[in-house]
């Protein structure tokens, strides 16, 4: 990014950036360089692959007009993962009145680069805020930068079912708010009400992984792939579930919800260890106040051998 932003700082014209690999794409590139419009800026690069949609909206936000791409062999997984990067960052400039910015091009010629640097394209701004080393941090001030001088943006932009961005959607009706959602999300953007049953949602830092939907064991979650546009709106956490608190029946401690106590007695109630009143009762106990009732009551211990 660096080296990119020292090329930029002398350029007035809001190139096209086209970007190379340093070997064969170097090669490649010495056959027709000089044919290349003025307006185009070759880079070269490593792996191509290896530069991704951070830098490519970074870029744009710092003044390249457009990211011209030399795509590496069709049938790799550099190419698969270029191309559904490609789509996304397209997907998200068109949400803020951009239009296709971001192009791989496959048998890169002098041609098909300068199509791209004639296209007249808004022109944004020079940004001046600086990258960084957080790759989701990076596009969202990205995007923040472009977006603040769009003339026509969407509140959300929807994406493919590959996006690392969306929301997290819960059947209220369905979640019990066991929490194995927040046990294995990765980004944090499902978090417990810590005192409270609830369920707490932070889209920015949601990537799409689907880990909760499938840990969730009432089936209870979905995703949504899009771009929430607004900032302050991503980053505010949302209660996604919440439900009224069941208190012990000894110590009046919340310990559970309404919810998950009716369905254990429903479920429990033809089992032969909840047979009796008191068995059932202690469904209705924290943890310390069902231990301790168990062993005060002489009567009526569990028989587990039975």
């Amino acid at each position: 990014m660096s080296q990119l932003t020292e090329l930029l700082k002398d350029r007035t014209d809001h190139p096209v950036v086209y970007l190379h690999d340093v070997d064969t794409g170097a090669e490649q590139l010495e056959s027709f360089k000089s044919s290349l419009h003025d307006r185009v800026l070759p880079l070269a690069v490593e792996e191509v692959a290896s530069v991704g949609m951070d830098v490519w909206l970074a870029s744009i936000a710092y003044g390249v007009s457009a990211i011209a791409i030399d795509a590496p062999a069709s049938d790799s997984g550099a190419h698969r993962t270029l191309t559904m990067q490609s789509e996304t960052a397209n997907m998200l400039l068109q949400g803020l009145g951009q239009g296709q910015r971001v192009v791989l091009i496959d048998d890169a010629s002098a041609e098909k680069i300068n199509q791209l640097a004639s296209l007249e394209l808004p022109v944004i701004p020079v940004a001046s805020f600086q990258s960084f080393n957080d790759k989701r941090q990076t596009i969202r001030t990205s995007l923040d930068h472009i977006a603040q001088h769009s003339e026509q943006v969407d509140e959300v932009v929807t994406l493919g079912s590959d996006s690392a961005f969306g929301q997290v959607m819960v059947d209220d009706n369905a979640c019990t708010l066991c929490l194995a959602c927040v046990t294995v999300c990765p980004g944090r953007a499902l978090q417990d009400g810590d005192t409270l049953p609830q369920l707490k949602f932070i889209e920015s830092q949601c990537l799409q992984c689907g880990l909760c939907e499938s840990a969730c064991p009432e089936n209870a979650i979905s995703l949504e792939p899009r771009y929430l546009v607004d900032s302050e709106l991503a980053r505010r956490q949302r209660v996604l579930n919440e439900e009224e608190p069941f208190n012990c029946i000894v110590c009046n401690t919340p310990f559970a919800t309404q919810r998950i106590i009716g369905r254990m007695q429903a479920k429990l109630s033809d089992h032969w260890m909840f047979e009796s009143n008191d068995a059932l009762r202690r469904l209705k106990m924290c943890e310390d106040c069902r231990v301790k009732d168990i062993f005060n009551d002489d009567k009526s211990g569990i028989d587990v051998h039975k």
